[in-house]
């Protein structure tokens, strides 16, 4: 089994079936034309011809560092775009929940292909939000309607993944 597959699976086994579904349908119907990743998992956008990560190591670094200084005491945190998840699971040690949101099907696509975080979404420890699903209102109905997490609602602050999203 590979790495998307398990990540799929993991997505399928009732923790965003419409986003392990919707997954599944671009895989089957159609290929990653926006976005290419090469061998050092830097993500390259075709359509700005632009790379992601100028330097990799460090811009994941220094995001890392980042987001645990502002919110080293929370038991979540919301990060806008998946990259290509070594930030999100490198920072899902630290946190009861990362919320990951993101638009570009490819890039959920790329980033589950390379970083298996089966364990973590199985676990609830890291939920993907696809912001284009038409029914992402009650997602986070639900999500957000958790004790541990309404609590520090009023403390949410969205982070970005990298410079790219910005």
């Amino acid at each position: 089994m590979t790495i998307l597959e398990k990540n799929i699976q993991a997505l399928l086994s009732g923790v965003n079936e419409p986003l392990g579904n919707k997954l599944l349908n671009f895989i089957q119907n159609k290929t990653c034309s926006r976005f290419n990743i090469d061998e050092n998992l830097n993500i390259y956008d075709k359509t700005h011809n632009v790379f992601m990560y100028e330097n990799l190591e460090e811009e994941i670094n220094f995001f890392y560092q980042s987001i645990l200084e502002k919110t080293h005491r929370y038991p979540f945190a919301c990060i806008y775009g998946i990259g290509n998840a070594l930030l999100i699971k490198n920072l899902s040690k630290h946190y009861k929940h990362l919320f990951i949101f993101e638009s570009e099907i490819e890039l959920f696509i790329l980033a589950l292909s390379v970083i298996d975080l089966s364990e973590e979404l199985c676990s609830g420890k890291i939920y993907l939000v696809d912001i284009e699903e038409e029914r992402v209102d009650i997602q986070l109905l639900i999500l957000f309607d958790m004790k541990d997490i309404s609590e520090y609602l009023s403390l949410y602050e969205m982070f970005v993944n990298n410079v790219y999203y910005k």
